[in-house]
């Protein structure tokens, strides 16, 4: 059974990939098979973590960020 989280990162990835291959196509079935479902997993967990340390970051150091307003 999987966790909340990687459900939530599963959930994401179908979604993903379904909107790539009804923009491009499925690559001669490659965009099917289980490892590219693990990619667009793994690119999910590494967006989150820097999404969630530039938060941390933010939190920690709101000052210290340029103005871009």
């Amino acid at each position: 059974m999987k966790t909340p989280y990687e459900q939530s990162v599963y959930d994401r990835a179908a979604k993903k990939i379904q909107r790539i291959i009804a923009r491009e196509g499925a690559a001669d079935g490659q965009r099917l098979q289980p490892w590219y479902l693990a990619e667009i997993e793994d690119e999910i967990r590494q967006a989150d973590k820097v999404s969630a340390l530039t938060m941390l970051a933010n939190q920690s150091e709101p000052d210290s960020l340029p103005d871009v307003s």
